[in-house]
């Protein structure tokens, strides 16, 4: 299958275009979670915004949708996805909506997308995913939520209408597929974290892995080392940083300070120790440096096992520029780490 339309105008003819990968953008869902993967109708006319009504902007409600309810109904509205594979056996889009019996889908990453929650970066995510995508030795599915943007629709992308939109495609995903890790880079890091600890406060089976690339795990201003040497950091300066915290967070949540879900460096000990087998990377020059070390720090206490790797000389968000010195390298090692990760848990299960 040829790379769609969409990602062609995104981001030009890709020079890897020859490898067996493809990718897809499905409209706005429309029914039930097992329409995640719903093939667009074919008089389709371009990507609906996924733009649910009303406002988050009180206190809101930690519940989910029931796995049940439409994606479209739920408290995070519509959450469309962007399907990338590898193989020459994965089912195709088009046939994915009719199988109901799980497990349906070959090894499985879930990747959730950073922007400080207002922003999406699929023409650029998507090159090294897709590289990640062939570069594994087994088949392999990518999916990438487009989910509610903090800021839009008069509030209503605001904290926990992402999470919820997360955790309902994590829903559906879950039964399908024998392996499935969750992964994420900066806000969605942060999301990716939150998402794990909704499982295991829901007692919710767990993903196999979880990778977060330079996360935001703390969004109040506390101090420290890399926030205060990186006041005026040309990509995240710590007063962007507050702002973004400020589109997500409602404004009138009397609990926000506290709750891990938004700042999962707050999670409990208990929460902790039941995370899967967690790979951070930071960069050396990132604002956000601390979040990571001091989960990693937390994690290992508890017996979590896992990785941080950090490049000295890298800035936030160098997944998205590799050109820069030295990310290259960074990016090889979590393209490595997923693909390793995925094909060695296929293996034991």
């Amino acid at each position: 299958q040829a790379f769609s339309r969409s990602w062609a105008s995104a981001v030009g003819p890709p020079a890897h275009s020859q490898l067996p990968v493809a990718a897809s953008r499905p409209r706005r869902l429309s029914s039930t979670p097992s329409d995640v993967f719903r093939a667009p109708p074919a008089d389709a006319a371009g990507d609906e915004p996924c733009q649910p009504e009303g406002s988050a902007d009180g206190p809101p409600s930690s519940s989910a949708a029931s796995p049940g309810l439409p994606l479209d109904e739920s408290p995070g509205g519509g959450c469309m996805p962007s399907v990338i594979r590898r193989g020459s056996t994965p089912p195709p889009l088009a046939v994915l909506r009719s199988l109901r019996d799980p497990p349906v889908l070959p090894p499985t990453l879930l990747w959730i997308h950073g922007g400080g929650f207002v922003g999406s970066s699929f023409a650029s995510d998507s090159v090294w995913l897709s590289q990640t995508a062939a570069s594994c030795p087994s088949p392999l599915l990518i999916v990438f939520p487009h989910y509610t943007l903090a800021g839009t629709s008069g509030g209503a992308g605001r904290y926990p209408t992402a999470l919820n939109e997360l955790l309902e495609v994590y829903r559906w995903l879950r039964p399908r597929t024998h392996v499935l890790v969750c992964g994420g880079d900066s806000a969605g890091g942060n999301l990716t974290a939150a998402l794990t600890l909704r499982c295991i406060d829901e007692g919710m089976p767990l993903p196999q892995r979880v990778v977060m690339a330079y996360p935001a795990l703390q969004l109040s201003p506390a101090p420290g080392t890399a926030r205060a040497l990186s006041l005026h950091d040309p990509i995240v300066p710590v007063a962007l940083l507050q702002a973004l915290a400020r589109a997500y967070v409602p404004r009138s949540y009397a609990e926000a300070a506290t709750d891990p879900y938004i700042h999962p460096l707050l999670a409990t000990d208990d929460q902790l120790r039941r995370f899967p087998p967690t790979f951070l990377v930071s960069g050396g020059l990132d604002p956000l440096l601390d979040d990571a070390v001091d989960f990693n720090t937390r994690l290992r206490r508890v017996g979590v096992p896992g990785l941080l790797m950090v490049s000295r000389t890298l800035p936030h968000g160098f997944l998205n520029f590799p050109a820069l010195p030295g990310a290259d390298a960074a990016i090889s090692q979590l393209r490595r780490y997923i693909t390793e990760a995925v094909s060695s848990t296929a293996a034991t299960e």
